[in-house]
């Protein structure tokens, strides 16, 4: 199943309309990495009123079709890993810039066994990393 198959069949399952609002500001998520809702809004080029897009985005939110990712007191949208691959994040404390870490298996796998020792059966997790990037060493 395509991601745009999965996104109207989830809107479809949980009763909301795949209007073309929904739908462009799906299509928007799936061309970037990570976005700011400012950045979000921009790119719809006032064609979705901003309440429309804070709106779809919170519905977004609660069908667990993206993931706010937290950078300090601000954070970034980005499609789940449903629709996704799964990745982390390192974020420059200076600029902000953040960037993905693709997945690697052993950190998974350590993950998985620290929750299960704890007596969990992990089903999410995100992990944020923060330092200065190589062009703000620089400055």
């Amino acid at each position: 199943m395509s991601n745009n198959e999965l996104f109207a069949t989830t809107l479809k399952e949980n009763h909301f309309s795949l209007t073309k609002s929904r739908q462009r500001i799906f299509q928007l998520l799936s061309e970037v990495e990570s976005i700011t809702m400012r950045e979000l809004i921009y790119k719809t080029n006032h064609t979705i009123d901003r309440a429309s897009v804070y709106r779809t985005i919170s519905l977004f939110e609660n069908l667990r079709i993206i993931e706010k990712i937290k950078i300090g007191f601000k954070y970034k949208i980005e499609l789940s890993d449903l629709y996704s691959y799964h990745h982390h994040h390192i974020t420059c404390i200076i600029c902000h810039k953040s960037k993905p870490i693709h997945e690697n298996k052993q950190l998974e796998k350590i993950l998985i066994t620290q929750a299960s020792s704890l007596g969990y059966k992990l089903s999410k997790h995100q992990i944020e990393l923060s330092g200065i990037c190589s062009v703000c060493q620089k400055l």
